[in-house]
């Protein structure tokens, strides 16, 4: 009854309190926020840094074979792309133990680059080697495990272990659908790669999971990503019939790289050749030939081989 009383009779005086008391205690909840937010980017620049260093120190460790301070240096300068990549491979077991963020960097750069080489035993090696990390470090349903484990299964599939590939994307699917994840790039990955599973033993349900990446990868800017979910797309609707379908998604990857050369500098006369493939089977000779000598002469021009190209149109 007192307060109340008070209250009636001082009200303007109540309300600036109780205003200024909101005001500060809200000014307070965003200065502890903000010292948090500070907090957690100072941290995370502390482990970048830590992790940037983990990794130069390493690469400096791998070529440092190559340097004239070796007792034959000219031997050293010799070493193939291979060798430095194997000896980078073999350091990881060793090395990087401390910095895990560093290790899982190296690990992935290093498979990737034995992919880019058509070298899949060492790649799928690495790729176990992650893929363990990642469970330990990131946990076994992170977005970055279901990523790998799809990873891993295309290098399966290259190595024609269709069925440990089958089993490590049913997998991954599950995790994702536990959370009702349809559309995040974990997502993508086991879907684009369970259609280059499924390319040459199930080609309709490898282009509906092509179908299904590709609309996941529209709603980015347009990646490498997009680049090979057209490209399975295309692979999935010409093993399966559909060569108009496979024709469109060939010429709408060759007009991307065109127009993004960072994108698919390295794929599009691949690209070239597949677009000539379909247009061969829908008897657009003119266009084939065209688009094959495109592919021809971007493969010369960076040094790659021929006889793949030109067999298909043969």
């Amino acid at each position: 009854y007192r307060a109340g009383k008070y209250v009636r009779r001082h009200r303007l005086q109540v309300g600036a309190a109780t205003f200024a008391c909101v005001a500060l205690i809200a000014g307070a909840s965003v200065a502890i926020w903000q010292a948090h937010e500070a907090r957690l980017q100072a941290q995370r620049a502390r482990a970048e840094a830590a992790t940037a260093e983990a990794v130069q120190g390493f690469l400096e460790g791998v070529f440092l074979t190559n340097s004239a301070d070796q007792a034959d240096p000219k031997k050293a300068r010799e070493t193939t792309a291979r060798e430095l990549l194997d000896r980078g491979a073999k350091r990881i077991e060793t090395t990087l133990l401390g910095a895990p963020q560093a290790r899982l960097r190296m690990l992935d750069a290093i498979a990737s680059m034995y992919e880019s080489m058509d070298l899949v035993d060492p790649q799928i090696t690495l790729r176990r080697q992650r893929l363990e990390e990642l469970r330990r470090v990131a946990g076994p349903t992170s977005d970055d495990t279901v990523i790998e484990m799809a990873k891993l299964a295309d290098a399966l599939t290259m190595a024609r272990k269709r069925s440990e590939a089958a089993t490590l994307l049913r997998d991954a699917a599950a995790v994702l659908d536990a959370r009702h994840d349809d559309d995040s790039r974990a997502r993508f990955w086991v879907e684009v790669m369970q259609s280059s599973l499924d390319r040459e033993g199930d080609p309709r349900h490898g282009l509906a999971a092509a179908n299904r990446a590709l609309a996941i990868a529209r709603r980015y800017p347009p990646d490498a990503g997009l680049l090979l979910a057209l490209q399975c797309q295309g692979d999935n609707a010409m093993f399966s019939g559909d060569t108009e379908r496979a024709r469109q998604a060939y010429l709408e990857s060759v007009r991307i790289s065109e127009a993004h050369p960072p994108l698919g500098a390295s794929e599009l006369a691949l690209m070239y050749g597949s677009l000539a493939q379909a247009e061969v089977k829908l008897e657009h000779f003119a266009d084939a030939e065209a688009h094959q000598r495109k592919g021809v002469e971007l493969a010369r021009r960076r040094g790659e081989p021929q006889r793949a190209h030109e067999s298909e149109m043969q």
